[in-house]
């Protein structure tokens, strides 16, 4: 299984807050189920990426979207999510289009960094 997914990057996801609270973009969706949405995205944009560009094999597909889901979990805790900023639907439209051929690059040469929308985009307290 290969570990060149970038969960660290997750860390740019999320903005403390000292007061108050924001509400939910999507009545039908809270805080926390729009944080896990958009960590599994990010693991699947991820993982699929790096097994289209052979660095992770489709056997591995599993298993490499739970250790990504599992190390996203420790860098964001969307349990302590309050809301999302504005640009929540662009950051998930732009994770679910990224090029692999310049994702797999970014990560090969360390210089991966979120779509602009998903800067500080999950709002935690």
């Amino acid at each position: 299984m290969s570990k060149s997914f970038s969960p660290t990057a997750l860390l740019a996801l999320a903005v403390p807050l000292v007061l108050g609270a924001c509400g939910s973009k999507d009545p039908g969706t809270g805080p926390l189920d729009q944080c896990n949405a958009l960590t599994r995205q990010y693991c699947e944009t991820l993982i699929d990426c790096q097994i289209s560009g052979g660095t992770v094999s489709a056997d591995a597909r599993q298993d490499s979207l739970e250790s990504c889901e599992t190390a996203a979990a420790q860098s964001l805790d969307c349990t302590r999510a309050i809301g999302v900023s504005d640009f929540y639907d662009s950051c998930m439209h732009d994770l679910k289009n990224l090029d692999c051929d310049e994702l797999n690059q970014s990560l090969m040469d360390g210089s991966f960094m979120l779509p602009g929308p998903c800067t500080q985009v999950i709002l935690i307290e």
